[in-house]
């Protein structure tokens, strides 16, 4: 796995147990990745998580036409128990839960 750089991997969840991860530490199916990363020097970071409801803009069509999210990145999507890393022709259910990075207030 190649991270952004200035990323860390700071700590693997893994069947109920936490993990400082070495450099020899090897990922398995099911790990739970938490990452640190710092913001270069004047750029201010803005999370936010959108819930889509059933009759919300873009459930059951692709990401990457979903107007919410227009002028963002989409992180990761939380389904249910999963947390899903998301393409552009991901498709959007009811109950999905939209983590978004935008920068400098684009698309707000």
């Amino acid at each position: 796995m190649t991270l952004p750089p200035g990323t860390l991997a700071v700590l693997i969840e893994r069947n109920g147990e936490k993990i400082v991860p070495r450099g020899t530490t090897v990922l398995e199916a099911g790990d739970k990745v938490i990452l640190s990363g710092a913001a270069e020097e004047g750029e201010e970071l803005n999370f936010s998580e959108i819930r889509l409801e059933k009759d919300s803009d873009g459930v059951g069509q692709p990401l990457k036409d979903c107007a919410l999210v227009k002028g963002a990145l989409v992180m990761m999507v939380k389904r249910k128990e999963l947390v899903i890393i998301p393409k552009g022709e991901f498709i959007l259910r009811a109950g999905d839960v939209l983590v978004i990075h935008r920068r400098d207030g684009a698309g707000t």
